[in-house]
């Protein structure tokens, strides 16, 4: 049986070289808090290991202007704070991801543990439901507006665009990378990675999942 996660709002983390409050949405599995780890111990990662399990997400957004390297970007302060949240779950591991959404650039933290099976395993299942579904439509129709309007300019457009997205444990898009089999044509790829950045999800019960969209025009 799944557990729904638990979405804590954490308004303001103390970062003393940060001017004002800098904030960082968490999303936890279950809300039974396992023996915590000590901040120090836990160890930061940039790739994923074989088998983990999924205990927490922290997002915190960063600057789109600085082009540093993730853990560059984060600074100390913030990536202790990430760390700290990962200890205060049990995790032993923090693995560090970031997304580029609607111009923004997001820092990810996945507390992960090698020993507390959750649910959850590192790799996402498959999004479903209603709201899904819907939004899925919404992206179909966008996309193919957009594909229209290119076809205007572009009178021979044929294309096949299939996309593989990740949504976070707040209802926004968290990754999309074209698949294989899908057109090399950026301005194709355009259309549909704009859409799917433009609509909102239902939050994963999963903490994150992940789905396709295949669009064809004409």
């Amino acid at each position: 049986m799944r557990r729904a996660h638990q979405l804590l709002a954490m308004a303001c983390w103390s970062l003393a070289s940060v001017t004002g409050c800098a904030s960082m949405e968490v999303a936890a599995v279950g809300s039974v808090v396992p023996e915590p780890e000590h901040s120090y111990l836990v160890q930061v990662l940039t790739q994923p290991p074989e088998e983990a399990y999924l205990l927490v997400i922290g997002r915190v957004a960063l600057d789109p202007l600085d082009k540093r390297p993730l853990e560059e970007a984060l600074g100390e302060d913030r990536l202790t704070a990430l760390r700290s949240m990962a200890a205060a779950r049990g995790a032993e591991r923090l693995l560090l991801e970031e997304s580029w959404v609607r111009g923004k650039r997001w820092a990810y933290g996945l507390g992960i543990s090698t020993s507390l099976s959750s649910h959850l395993s590192l790799k996402p299942p498959r999004c479903e439901g209603l709201g899904v579904t819907e939004a899925k439509a919404r992206v179909a129709r966008k996309s193919s507006l957009c594909l229209k309007e290119l076809a205007l300019r572009r009178k021979t457009l044929r294309a096949t665009a299939h996309v593989r997205f990740r949504v976070d444990p707040f209802g926004d898009l968290m990754m999309a990378a074209a698949l294989p089999e899908s057109s090399r044509d950026s301005q194709v790829q355009a259309c549909v990675l704009e859409a799917l950045e433009d609509v909102t999800y239902p939050r994963p019960p999963s903490l994150v999942c992940e789905d396709t969209v295949q669009i064809v025009y004409p």
